[in-house]
């Protein structure tokens, strides 16, 4: 064969092997990444489901006080305080609607001159009397229970053993503050 048909047969060739050559390099991969961020701020959130009724202190139902009558609040099934993990947060309840400046004592009212005295606790030992100052919980970054005790002190009611019957009443507003 001639040195001129060898060299072009040679280049055919050296054309069709870097073409599959090619071809075959055209299958692959790479990496690469992607950046993933959230911004959690710390926080608390109030979830309630009765136009800013967060619960009831009831005391029941008698005749007369002739005993100390404890009661817990029960929160509105509505109510959800939740708190960011660890942040600090602080419940502040007010003196109420019928508070005796006096004495330093809620009161319950009916008939706007018929009172019955009562004081908040933090514990289910009535150790910690709740005034009008805050009192202090963690957030757990779930829904928090948040235990408050009632009580009517038979102390507290001025020997009125037998007070009028009524439906006595009061309103005690709560801040949620972090």
């Amino acid at each position: 064969m001639r040195l001129k048909n060898r060299l072009s047969l040679l280049m055919i060739a050296s054309t069709v092997i870097l073409g599959y050559s090619n071809y075959a390099n055209a299958a692959g991969s790479a990496n690469g990444e992607i950046a993933v961020t959230l911004d959690v701020t710390a926080g608390c959130t109030v979830g309630v489901a009765n136009d800013g009724q967060w619960g009831t202190l009831n005391f029941g139902t008698v005749s007369e006080i002739d005993n100390d009558i404890n009661s817990t609040v029960v929160w509105n099934s509505g109510l959800n305080i939740t708190c960011s993990n660890l942040l600090p947060y602080s419940l502040t309840f007010a003196n109420g609607s019928n508070f005796d400046t006096t004495k330093n004592v809620r009161r319950l009212v009916y008939n706007t001159t018929n009172f019955i005295p009562y004081r908040l606790y933090k514990d289910a030992a009535y150790a910690t009397e709740i005034s009008s100052t805050a009192v202090d919980y963690t957030g757990t970054g779930t829904v928090d229970n948040v235990p408050i005790y009632g009580r009517i002190l038979i102390d507290d009611q001025n020997a009125l053993v037998a007070p009028a019957a009524g439906t006595y009443t009061d309103t005690v507003a709560v801040t949620l503050t972090w």
